[in-house]
């Protein structure tokens, strides 16, 4: 392994490169895929997570919500909340599932929300959701910590919801885990532009779009859309993962510097030639920081 990243790191950016980004790099064509609703589709539970897992499908204000657990759950496994990510616009995806799969074999059971995505949703929608959903585990395992977890988008939200939960008084997370967190949508970092060149995978011209859409009108720097934004005392304790190779990463380490000025706990781990995301995926990288993930999740 290099400072580029693992043999197959290197594999799955050159993949990017071809296949997402040139996709990230053309609005137009977002705004039609989205119109089509191909985007927001998600995909569906691989047979190997059904195979290996207890898993749970239910209904909740309309929207789909999966639980998944080890065959032999401890009383005392760690419970986590998970939000995927997709920049708002895009479905829950395969390299999401077999993260989480993991996860759970790993002896947590993971709530997932497969909240409602723009342009038909917006974050109103999402919070809504999470409220209730919060309410119900909260209200099924009394006391104990729960995991609030997010990857990208996903990320994004977990932190607004987090803040949101503090601001209401709320029973807060045990802890945030944070994958790239997109914690501002308008991207207003300078250092975006010139890290875009080092990342395979994501464009700034289709983060700004979805960034607008899942605004639908409202001030994008709102901290429930940027939580970069927000007030970040007394926030939970926190583990951020963050790729070298990802032009979120000056967003990311700028949104940790801001969580330990006002003294939230940080535990940044930055992954030399990690892409976006990088934990969700198949690569030495990627099996050492889940197993990290699993071996520090509150139980």
């Amino acid at each position: 392994m290099t400072a580029a990243g693992s043999r197959e790191m290197r594999r799955l950016g050159r993949m990017a490169r071809l296949t997402i980004q040139p996709f990230a790099r053309r609005p137009r064509l977002i705004r039609a895929l989205m119109a089509t609703g191909l985007l927001s589709r998600d995909f569906p539970l691989p047979r190997r997570t059904r195979r290996e897992l207890d898993t749970v499908r239910r209904k909740l204000q309309g929207r789909p919500v999966w639980t998944l657990s080890p065959k032999d759950v401890a009383q005392d496994a760690p419970m986590v909340l998970y939000l995927h990510g997709g920049a708002y616009v895009c479905g829950i995806a395969p390299p999401h599932w077999q993260f989480l799969t993991t996860l759970a074999q790993g002896g947590a059971v993971i709530e997932v929300p497969l909240y409602g995505l723009a342009p038909q949703y917006d974050v109103r929608h999402a919070f809504a959701l999470l409220d209730g959903l919060w309410a119900e585990i909260a209200l099924r395992h009394p006391g104990r910590p729960i995991t609030l977890m997010g990857d990208s988008a996903g990320g994004g939200l977990a932190l607004a919801f987090a803040m949101h939960l503090r601001d209401r008084g709320q029973a807060l997370p045990g802890k945030l885990v944070l994958l790239a967190p997109w914690s501002d949508i308008t991207c207003s970092d300078p250092e975006v532009d010139e890290r875009r060149q080092d990342d395979p995978m994501l464009a700034r011209a289709g983060a700004l779009l979805a960034g607008e859409v899942w605004a639908n009108g409202a001030d994008p720097r709102d901290p429930r859309l940027s939580p970069m934004n927000g007030e970040m005392a007394g926030l939970p304790p926190t583990d951020i993962y963050q790729g070298t190779r990802d032009m979120l990463r000056p967003q990311v380490e700028a949104l940790a510097d801001r969580m330990r000025a006002a003294g939230v706990q940080v535990d940044l781990t930055l992954c030399p030639g990690g892409l976006h995301v990088y934990p969700i995926f198949d690569a030495p990288e990627s099996n050492a920081a889940t197993a990290r993930i699993s071996a520090r999740l509150p139980g």
